[in-house]
């Protein structure tokens, strides 16, 4: 570019030193011509470049919208995401219940005898918080935690003070909780209340040190428990905490209060899940359909990407080809007579959109809902083309469309062979401009030297006119 730019400085000389002898804007004449010249093969090629950039973004879109149906697909492959465990709780103030997808359908007679309890010692009364304690001498409190396997602690305290004390238990790895509490309205009946985790064996002792007195029998509110209830009739149930997750399989139990009768905890399972999942992935699959559409009209306006691949119809044509054989698929899973998702009641309209005919679909959970689920994703959760084994049509589905998004796949492959060409019509742009500016420099020299032969034209006309005129006069 160094010598089209020396040649623009001598050309802009040359025009300056002949001070435009013509009256003509050689300047601007000359760029005129240039792009007369060449402007219709820049502009050809700068259509050319646009329109390929335009179908990058739409392999993009194609790719979008393949990504989208992918998740659709996969979301029916999980089996945890298909059906949700409703529970019921007859008093939620007694007890209350939650169901994960382990959770079996069924009804729980659940009574509840003694709540889990933690233990809760209390101190010797303080005036007052900042009581100077064990003469304002450092001391330790030994700790023991644990009824079958008890563990010693030893806890400094540096802060002499009931204050002090309280902070020293709640910075301890004990598992222990110190509180200040005040009795009396004066505020000078001052008590540390120290609690353990609930559970029989998570009780504790303190030795009597500096005056605290929690190792006196009478401080000792509340004793460790553990929860103690029955499920159907089956008694003897302990746990050590209120919260109970490992009795009956799926089911978490929240014990809230102890005494009366058996409380009903009812579990069904609801495939709600799986219509909105099938919902979703006729919304998925239409939307990238409208995509396609979008992109391969010429005459669609609806964005700016409208028409960009209309010259690779095939390609978009094969795509949904592919897709729409996925709802035909036979699954690795089938049960019961259910193989495909034609059998669910998904079926494509006359303009190529997908809908579910509600009356099929609802037939068949009706009837089969044990097989739909098991067709769509094996009874497993989160399995893939990696694991060895039948994962059913929602995954066999992603991974096919997966296949087609990888980096060797039909769409990475255009967008990699259309970024070449924007790079190789970038390149003949550049040639082009150069072209256009070696034209523009040669007609500025030539102009320049019709400028010189105007001046030099003119410098004669007028020696000869002045010739002329000075006959004239010596003749009169």
């Amino acid at each position: 570019m160094a010598t089209v730019d020396d040649a623009k400085s001598q050309a802009s000389t040359i025009i300056q030193s002949l001070q435009l002898g013509s009256g003509v804007d050689v300047q601007a004449l000359a760029r005129s011509l240039a792009e007369a010249e060449n402007s219709p093969r820049i502009d050809q090629v700068k259509a050319r470049q646009a329109s390929v950039e335009a179908s990058i973004s739409g392999y993009g879109l194609v790719s979008s919208g393949l990504g989208s149906l992918r998740q659709g697909f996969s979301s029916l492959g999980n089996y945890s995401s298909l059906i949700a465990n409703q529970v019921e709780a007859a008093d939620t103030s007694v007890l209350s219940a939650t169901a994960d997808s382990t959770a079996r359908a069924g009804v729980y007679q659940i009574a509840v005898s003694q709540l889990a309890s933690a233990q809760t010692l209390r101190s010797a009364s303080f005036s007052s918080v900042s009581e100077t304690l064990n003469g304002g001498v450092d001391f330790a409190l030994t700790v023991s935690v644990g009824a079958t396997d008890p563990v010693s602690h030893s806890i400094s305290v540096s802060d002499t003070t009931p204050a002090g004390v309280v902070d020293a238990i709640n910075e301890s790895d004990t598992g222990l909780t110190a509180t200040l509490v005040n009795k009396s309205a004066e505020g000078d009946d001052w008590y540390i209340l120290v609690e353990g985790e609930t559970g029989a064996d998570n009780s504790f002792s303190i030795a009597n040190v500096a005056g605290l007195g929690f190792a006196d029998a009478a401080n000792l509110l509340v004793s460790a428990g553990n929860a103690q209830f029955s499920v159907n009739g089956l008694t003897g149930i302990e746990r050590a905490s209120n919260t109970v997750n490992d009795v009956i399989t799926g089911l978490s139990l929240e014990l809230k209060e102890a005494g009366g009768s058996a409380q009903t905890i009812s579990v069904r399972q609801s495939t709600q899940p799986l219509r909105d999942a099938i919902d979703d992935l006729v919304l998925r699959y239409n939307d990238l359909q409208t995509i396609v559409t979008e992109l391969v009209s010429p005459d669609s306006s609806a964005s700016e990407y409208s028409g960009s691949l209309q010259r690779d119809k095939s390609l978009t044509n094969s795509l949904l080809r592919q897709v729409r054989d996925l709802f035909e698929e036979v699954s690795t899973t089938a049960s019961g007579g259910v193989s495909t998702l034609k059998d669910l009641g998904l079926i494509f309209q006359r303009d190529g959109s997908l809908a579910l005919d509600e009356t099929v679909f609802d037939q068949v959970m009706a009837d089969s809902s044990d097989d739909v689920i098991q067709m769509l994703s094996a009874g497993t959760n989160a399995e893939d083309s990696y694991s060895g084994g039948d994962q059913g049509l929602g995954s066999d589905a992603a991974d096919q469309l997966e296949a087609l998004l990888e980096s060797n796949g039909i769409l990475q492959l255009r967008i990699d062979t259309a970024e070449n060409q924007v790079t190789d019509y970038q390149t003949q742009l550049d040639r082009l401009e150069e072209r256009l500016e070696s034209a523009r420099m040669r007609y500025v020299q030539q102009f320049a030297a019709m400028e010189a032969f105007v001046e030099k034209t003119q410098g004669v006309g007028d020696y000869l006119k002045g010739q002329f005129e000075a006959m004239r006069n010596s003749n009169n």
